[in-house]
């Protein structure tokens, strides 16, 4: 009888558990707040060099140079303070030409003078040089419209006094 009766506690139990259980569990609880963000992973392995690029496109061509022409330029030692003249030839005809020195008072450029060339693209110019020009040797440089250019050395002496 001992042994029916832990039958029979044992059967009960299961029952009362099982019910309990069943009991117990209700709907399903709406979804709770989405956690932090996870830690950045490890950076990858360096990958393979590229490719090279494809090659770049043809520049612009350039002007037609005319065969054999060129341009010159001379210069007159002038005195602070008094003229030089400066004759230039080669430009195109009928064109403008302006002259600079470089590097001249206080070393930076100085316009001297600009004009236009005859027809044959050449031109005589009178400059002043300034009484507080300091004595030296200067490069003189002719631009004229088309791009051509021209350079002299321009000598000047001190002051008379």
């Amino acid at each position: 009888m001992l042994n029916n009766y832990k039958k029979f506690l044992s059967i009960t139990l299961v029952f009362l558990l099982s019910v309990s259980l069943v009991a117990c569990a209700g709907s399903a609880g709406s979804a709770g707040d989405p956690g932090l963000p996870g830690l950045p992973g490890l950076q990858g392995v360096q990958g393979d060099p590229g490719l090279p690029g494809l090659p770049g496109l043809q520049g612009v061509a350039g002007s037609d140079g005319s065969a054999g022409s060129s341009t010159s330029m001379s210069a007159t030692t002038a005195a602070a303070g008094e003229d030089t003249h400066i004759m230039i030839a080669g430009f195109g005809a009928s064109s403008s030409v302006a002259i600079t020195a470089i590097a001249a008072k206080g070393g930076m450029d100085k316009f001297l003078v600009g004009g236009s060339v005859n027809e044959s693209g050449a031109s005589k110019m009178t400059v002043g040089i300034a009484a507080d020009w300091p004595a030296g040797v200067y490069t003189l440089v002719a631009e004229g419209e088309n791009g051509s250019q021209a350079v002299a050395a321009l000598e000047v002496t001190a002051a008379a006094e």
